[in-house]
């Protein structure tokens, strides 16, 4: 894997009466999936503000539109999730801030750990 932040496109299924899209550990997710969470917030909200030390994530805009500020240290990066079968991997040390630009904008994370207070 990458140690710089990277999109990736997830299988995905239209028809008439929506989308469907995969997230499968080994089929479009680079790692396994120990931990899943959601996040909204209001427009022009900012969330994350931390890297984490060991901890892969993907983050994927499932409804409404985010901006990701990914910040290495040296490079900043901005990435725009609107779609729900497009991801944007964070690897370990990667700073990450969240701006919600859509009113009902929901955030879903793809984690390779389980929640640990100390990896932040």
């Amino acid at each position: 894997m990458s140690l710089k932040p990277s999109l990736i496109k997830f299988e995905s299924y239209s028809s008439m009466n929506g989308i469907l899209s995969v997230y499968e550990s080994g089929k479009g997710v680079p790692f396994n999936i120990s931990r899943v969470f959601s996040v909204s917030a209001g427009i022009n909200q900012l969330r994350g503000k931390h890297a984490h030390k060991k901890c892969t994530q993907i983050l994927i805009c499932i409804t409404g539109a985010l901006e990701v500020e990914c910040d290495d240290g040296k490079i900043k990066q901005n990435f725009k999730l609107e779609q729900s079968n497009v991801g944007l991997v964070i690897p370990p040390t990667i700073w990450a801030t969240q701006r919600y630009l859509v009113e009902n904008s929901v955030l879903l994370a793809l984690c390779d750990m389980k929640f640990d207070e100390t990896d932040y």
